[in-house]
């Protein structure tokens, strides 16, 4: 065998080689996975026994879709609400678990959709305020300020002393470094509810950053909420030993045949 000839084997050898170390190998995928979970699973058997007597049960289709979701079967979980929705697009419940799992699932314009969803919610249901609260929540968690305030005003022109709408502009003006207006909303909050301890903890970490401290005050009545409370555990023990401020950062980021309206803007959002 001549030189060129061993070059040209040599070549064909290599390029196998590339060809067999970049190709894809097959792997137990999540997908997969999930099935076998979904297989086993108690809860999700017995809806579907049921469902099989009364296939249209929104009620059961609802309940399926919110087992699939805790065990992160989003595309079945989704189809069974899809079928619920069809059948009655009145239960607030229904768009509210929809909201969370296409935020969950995290695709391409999920978060998005997941926004729309709860717009539609807040339009079928104005004065339904925990819709409103979602809302705000999700709206803040993809950075929208603007939005979540706009939203939470919604809430308290309906409930002026509701403490969770306090709470949330505390968070969106955290989010936005506006410790000052934050400090603010969030001692409204605790007016109102003494036993929220979330706005405790975040009045704790402002002024923990402040270095002052009546951060430890507020650390405690979190405590005093929630014994449970790790971060605010943490915080407090930090703040106790005399260490250097936490510094992690502050804001947020701690669900056709038919011819309604209602369908047709659910249609395009499960597409």
């Amino acid at each position: 065998m001549n030189r060129k000839n061993i070059f040209a084997l040599a070549a064909l050898v290599l390029v196998a080689l590339a060809v067999w170390y970049f190709y894809p190998k097959k792997e137990a995928t999540p997908s997969s996975q999930i099935a076998q979970e979904l297989q086993g699973d108690p809860q999700l058997n017995e809806l579907t026994a049921q469902l099989e007597k009364d296939p249209n049960n929104d009620t059961l289709l609802y309940l399926r879709a919110t087992a699939y979701y805790k065990l992160d079967a989003f595309d079945e979980a989704m189809a069974d609400l899809e079928r619920a929705m069809k059948r009655d697009s009145m239960q607030p419940a229904y768009y509210h678990l929809l909201a969370d799992i296409l935020l969950d699932y995290s695709r391409p314009n999920d978060s998005r959709k997941a926004i729309e969803v709860l717009k539609l919610a807040s339009e079928r249901f104005p004065d339904r305020i925990s819709t409103l609260l979602k809302l705000s929540e999700f709206q803040l968690i993809v950075r929208k300020h603007n939005d979540a305030l706009a939203t939470l005003d919604k809430v308290l022109q309906r409930d002026p002393q509701n403490a969770e709408a306090f709470y949330m502009a505390g968070r969106v003006a955290l989010d936005k470094g506006d410790t000052t207006n934050a400090v603010a909303s969030l001692q409204k909050s605790v007016k109102i509810d003494v036993d929220n301890a979330d706005a405790w903890f975040f009045l704790g970490r402002i002024f923990n950053q402040r270095n002052n401290p009546v951060a430890l005050q507020y650390f405690d009545n979190a405590l005093r909420v929630d014994s449970t409370y790790l971060e605010a555990q943490e915080f407090k023990a930090r703040f106790t030993s005399g260490a250097a401020n936490l510094t992690r950062p502050l804001n947020y980021t701690a669900t056709s045949s038919c011819a309604t309206p209602t369908m047709q803007m659910l249609i395009s959002i499960w597409a």
